[in-house]
């Protein structure tokens, strides 16, 4: 069902994603998101030399391990999702397991409760 899900992802995610986002992307590097910045930052000092410009930088490293499931969720219903493919995608957030290599050993498996 993984693999099912991941090919059907591959062709809706360009749709979904916007052109700003460099990751999740074929073709698209996470170098691409600086040089978008530094335009955007560049074009923000052409309009006025008297406007006040607020630039504020966040660190979203490792956001996909902090997203809420459920939250996930609804936002994929107000893209437009069917109930079926929410409930696919579903399963296989909710039924992972991990384990952690310690000293190159792994762990025993556990359930995440959270996070892509």
């Amino acid at each position: 069902m993984a693999e099912v899900l991941a090919r059907w992802l591959k062709i809706v995610l360009d749709v979904l994603i916007g052109d700003t986002q460099c990751v999740f992307i074929a073709g698209r590097q996470i170098t691409d998101g600086i040089l978008a910045e530094n335009e955007i930052i560049y074009s923000m000092f052409e309009v006025s030399s008297e406007s006040v410009v607020v630039v504020l930088m966040l660190d979203f490293s490792k956001a996909y391990d902090c997203v809420r499931w459920e939250i996930l969720m609804m936002v994929l219903e107000k893209l437009g999702f069917s109930r079926l493919s929410r409930r696919w995608i579903w399963a296989c957030v909710s039924s992972a397991s991990i384990s952690v290599l310690v000293n190159g050993s792994p762990t025993t498996e556990f359930r995440i409760r959270r996070g892509l």
